[in-house]
C-alpha cells in the first residue's frame, strides 16, 4: 500500500480504499495465508478488492503468485491426515475405535 496522505497536523488519513485493502489481507491472514506469501501476491490483492467475490484461480503458472493457495490446501489436507491419524491412534488405545 502506498502511504497515507497526512493532515495539517500529520495523522494519517485513510480512505475507503484502504480500508478495503487491509479488509482483504486480513481475511487472506485469516485463511492461513502467510505475510511472506501475501508479499508475493501483492500485485494481485487489488484485484480482490476491487472484486471481493473474485474467484482466485491463476491462468499464469509462471507467475510468482502461482502455487501459493495450493500450498496452503496442501498443507491444510496434510494437517487433516495428521489429525486423522492421531485420532485414530488415541481412539484405539482407549478402546474407542
Amino acid at each position: 500500500m502506498r502511504p497515507p496522505p497526512r493532515t495539517a497536523t500529520g495523522q494519517r488519513r485513510y480512505g475507503p480504499d484502504e480500508a478495503a485493502h487491509v479488509r482483504a489481507i486480513r481475511e487472506l491472514l485469516a485463511l492461513g495465508l502467510t505475510v511472506q506469501a501475501l508479499r508475493g501476491i501483492a500485485d494481485r490483492i487489488q484485484l480482490l478488492v476491487d472484486d471481493p467475490q473474485r474467484r482466485c484461480a491463476l491462468a499464469d503458472a509462471a507467475s510468482p503468485a502461482s502455487g501459493v493457495v495450493e500450498r496452503r490446501l496442501a498443507a491444510i489436507d496434510a494437517e487433516i491426515d495428521r489429525l486423522g491419524r492421531l485420532r485414530d491412534r488415541l481412539a484405539q488405545r482407549t478402546g474407542q475405535a
